[in-house]
């Protein structure tokens, strides 16, 4: 794995914290560190990012948390009501 392997993700939140960022991981499957607060525009930041390197919300095999604080877990029930169409 190289560092072109690992896609830092810039993704807005309404907190006091700011922006939060999650990583995009290619190796064995396609990783997503963290996926931001359930808004609006967290989402639209993180599909335009992916599609920005040819990836779907739809194409992430696995999410890996690293806390559950709304600004890095909220889009994780997109992610869940994906696998259910």
């Amino acid at each position: 794995m190289t560092t072109a392997d690992i896609i830092p993700i810039r993704v807005p939140t309404p907190f006091a914290v700011g922006d939060v960022i999650v990583y995009l991981v290619k190796g064995d499957a396609l990783t997503l560190i963290d996926c931001g607060p359930k808004t609006k525009e967290a989402a639209a930041a993180l599909k335009e990012q992916l599609a920005a390197v040819h990836i779907e919300m739809s194409d992430i095999e696995q999410i890996v948390l690293t806390h559950h604080h709304a600004d890095h877990a909220g889009l994780l029930d997109c992610f869940f009501l994906m696998t259910l169409k």
